[in-house]
C-alpha cells in the first residue's frame, strides 16, 4: 500500500538528500514530489512509522 505524507519547508535538493539518505538506510522505498510537497512511501512493516520519525526529526513533517 502506498502512503502519501504532506511535507513542510522542504525546498532544496539538500533537504531532500538528507531525508533520502535516512530513508534509504532503512530500506524504505519512496518518491518525493517537491512541487506538491509530498512524500510517497511503499508501506512495508514499520515504513510509515520510521518515515514519519525521520521527517519529524528533520523538521519536515506537518501535523
Amino acid at each position: 500500500m502506498k502512503h502519501v505524507i504532506m511535507l513542510k519547508d522542504m525546498k532544496t535538493k539538500e533537504d531532500r538528500a538528507r531525508v533520502t539518505e535516512d530513508l534509504n538506510d532503512l530500506g524504505i522505498e519512496h518518491s518525493f514530489d517537491v512541487e506538491q510537497k509530498t512524500l510517497a512511501i511503499n508501506d512495508r512493516g514499520d515504513a510509515v512509522r520510521n518515515a514519519t520519525r525521520i521527517l519529524s526529526e528533520n523538521g519536515f513533517l506537518t501535523y
